[in-house]
């Protein structure tokens, strides 16, 4: 829940959804990991984009490519569609 989103002028919702990739030690560590924010494109949502990426970010890690991070995918959507 966002207080920002509060008075938006569309009047979307305050609450928004969001999905957590964790990194394929997250459960065996204790580890502090970075935090990335992804937002997805003009169309799709979170739910959508951590699917897209998840199979990539574990062999990128798996390949010592990139390190371990949480990635956090929140839904930006609001009401203006493309007609």
């Amino acid at each position: 829940t966002s207080e920002a989103l509060a008075s938006n002028l569309l009047g979307d919702p305050v609450t928004r959804n969001y999905q957590v990739y964790l990194p394929p030690s997250y459960d065996l560590s204790t580890n502090h990991y970075p935090v990335i924010y992804v937002l997805h494109g003009y169309y799709g949502n979170e739910t959508e984009q951590v699917s897209a990426v998840q199979s990539s970010l574990n062999s990128l890690i798996r390949q010592r490519k990139i390190g371990e991070m949480l990635a956090v995918f929140v839904n930006g959507a609001n009401r203006i569609e493309i007609e």
